[in-house]
């Protein structure tokens, strides 16, 4: 565990600093009370919750920044974005990893909890659920729920057992999350911005594009506070005053904000959009298709490309000017290298407004497949930032896949997220994505790719110290290739029970299941398999003791195999480990 920082300045996490064109603007009074919400309440939660694009995660970055200045940052911080996160165990793992280091990510599940809660309990840390309307879902926005039934449950059991702890965590929602009860959390609803800092916000807008603004104009007034305080909407209607009178803006702004679904919660949001998007061209049509299927990120030169390969081909300085409006909007935000994030509005607006016709999502699943299929067999390293960029890009890919049957892509689809899931500590995410493979394999009778998926659920349950279930799911595949003959699985497989008896010291065992995978390497003259085996059982011989090596020895020597020596010293050039 590193112990929390004894600095007088706490450095903040980089989601936490990412704010907006014009810093943290307003909202003053609720800062405060969200201050002394976290140093009185007994409850390990604090849910700010409102509608989409009102400013959740801003506030709570505003919070933070000034908590820094001011010196009164005593907590180290964790920030967990809810919309990539889809298993209550990964998000352990990330905090395990940063307090304990790497090699405690082996201990079971339950020992992780009790080890956080405990140093939680007893020291100040803020832990920033982001997003959260994610993890159960939000009907309205179309967004299935990201996390299981379990894995809720194990978020409750959590907040409970910080029940009058150190920690505290600030959690973000467009819902009121009602699903934790009051003991768990207390609420905070956040509305619009409203008097001065309404007007702080308008005029620095107004200072950022160069705009003039007449306070005085009753037509002026009267339009702004028809957006309630929303920030995007008021960007979006300001952006409009470039190039039209106040007055005809608000008569266009009424005319289009009565054809909105009565009751409807940002009909205001949706008026303003709208208004904005009244003076787009024609081409710009199948550019927001094409925007509305993205999750999170964005990446140019990926958009480029779909709408190159599909049927409504734009060429690039029209896509880069659509861009271009949106992110004056605040509705994406550049990053770098082309890349931009997208504001969960954008998303929501998009799909009701502009829904993908089926040539437009089949081009964005058969890009997706695609990249994802080149991307399972590159190392962990390379595989980091595609996959920052576009796991959620590919999740829906494979939503869409499976919607169209597009068997091939939901394949290549699955079993990248699997393989990425897996290197990425996500245990019980990847667990599910290979039984959805096996799934599919088993539909299309697919018995080595089914034998494949059984084999890497061995792995997950062996770095999960579940021996009993790693050994059945081996032998499971084991099965299936000796009733395909797949000599090289089979191989695979021998060696890989070699090294499940190994961790847990069956030494003979461990030494009989590695030279049947040597006999057969041998047999197909492979021999860098051979020496790399032959390095592994020199290694268990070394580990067993005393008690033990004669007979491991023995065992080599009966195998029919090469010298130890000689292979020992082929073993020496391979760097790699086995497995």
């Amino acid at each position: 565990m590193t112990s929390p920082q004894t600095s007088n300045i706490i450095p903040l996490p980089p989601a936490a600093i990412a704010q907006g064109d014009y810093g943290f603007i307003g909202r003053d009074h609720i800062v405060k009370t969200l201050e002394r919400a976290l140093q009185q309440q007994a409850q390990a939660g604090l849910l700010i919750h409102g509608i989409a694009g009102i400013g959740k995660t801003t506030l709570v970055q505003g919070f933070l920044k000034w908590l820094q200045q001011t010196n009164s940052l005593k907590a180290n911080i964790f920030w967990f974005r809810f919309d990539d996160i889809r298993s209550f165990e990964f998000m352990v793992n990330q905090m395990i990893e940063g307090l304990f280091g790497a090699e405690a990510l082996i201990s079971p599940i339950q020992q992780k909890m009790d080890n956080l809660c405990a140093v939680f309990k007893q020291n100040p840390f803020i832990l920033v659920w982001d997003n959260f309307e994610y993890a159960s879902g939000l009907e309205d926005m179309e967004l299935m729920p990201l996390l299981s039934v379990d894995d809720r449950k194990q978020l409750k059991e959590f907040l409970q057992r910080l029940h009058n702890s150190k920690t505290k965590v600030i959690i973000t929602s467009c819902l009121t999350e009602n699903w934790l009860s009051n003991t768990e959390c207390t609420r905070m609803p956040l509305g619009g911005l409203q008097g001065e800092e309404f007007w702080q916000y308008c005029h620095a807008v107004a200072h950022h594009f160069g705009l003039a603004l007449d306070h005085d104009d009753i037509n002026y007034r009267n339009l702004m506070e028809k957006l309630h305080g929303h920030p995007l909407a008021m960007r979006a209607v300001l952006l409009k005053l470039d190039e039209t009178p106040v007055n005809i803006l608000l008569q266009e702004f009424e005319q289009i904000s009565d054809h909105t679904e009565p009751g409807e919660v940002i009909a205001h949001t949706n008026a303003a959009f709208g208004l904005l998007e009244s003076s787009f061209p024609p081409e710009y049509t199948a550019v927001l298709q094409f925007i509305g299927l993205h999750q999170r990120y964005l990446q140019l030169n990926t958009l480029v490309d779909m709408m190159r390969n599909s049927e409504l081909a734009t060429g690039k300085i029209i896509i880069k000017a659509c861009i271009t409006v949106l992110e004056h909007v605040g509705l994406l935000r550049p990053q770098e290298k082309g890349i931009y994030t997208i504001h969960p509005v954008l998303n929501q607006y998009l799909k009701h407004h502009h829904p993908a016709e089926a040539a437009v999502q089949a081009a964005f699943v058969d890009l997706m497949g695609y990249f994802a299929d080149h991307l399972a067999a590159k190392e962990f390293n390379e595989q980091r930032a595609p996959f920052f960029i576009h796991s959620a890009n590919f999740y829906y890919a494979l939503s869409l896949a499976r919607t169209f049957e597009m068997d091939g892509h939901a394949v290549a689809l699955t079993q990248s997220l699997a393989v990425f899931a897996q290197n990425n500590q996500d245990f019980e995410g990847a667990m599910r994505l290979y039984e959805s493979l096996a799934n599919l394999y088993s539909q299309h009778s697919d018995d080595l790719g089914l034998a494949s998926c059984y084999h890497q659920l061995g792995r997950i349950a062996q770095e999960r110290r579940d021996f009993v279930s790693a050994e059945q799911w081996y032998l499971r595949s084991l099965a299936m290739k000796e009733q395909d003959g797949d000599e090289q699985g089979i191989a695979n497989t021998y060696a890989q029970l070699g090294t499940l008896k190994q961790i847990q010291q069956h030494w003979i065992t461990a030494a009989q299941w590695f030279i049947k995978a040597a006999v057969i390497f041998n047999n197909s003259n492979d021999i860098e398999s051979v020496a790399r085996v032959a390095k592994i059982y020199i290694a268990l011989l070394q580990q067993s003791g005393a008690s033990h090596q004669n007979e491991i020895n023995r065992l080599w020597q009966q195998s029919g195999m090469e010298q130890t020596a000689d292979l020992f010293e082929e073993s020496n050039k391979i760097d790699r480990n086995y497995h």
